[in-house]
């Protein structure tokens, strides 16, 4: 998968949890990184607004 279709398919994850990537591996590798950044955001969200 080049670079350009990973970022696409991650956006279309994060945005609407379309899952498109062409293997059962990449739609894992993808997965990883959305987690990754729902929890860094979440952590981020808290750490500004921590009511």
């Amino acid at each position: 998968m080049m670079l350009a279709d990973f970022q696409r398919a991650f956006q279309r994850r994060i945005l609407a949890g379309a899952d498109d990537a062409p293997t059962a591996t990449e739609q894992a590798g993808i997965g990883v990184y959305v987690d990754a950044y729902r929890l860094r955001l979440a952590s981020v969200v808290a750490s500004d607004y921590p009511g």
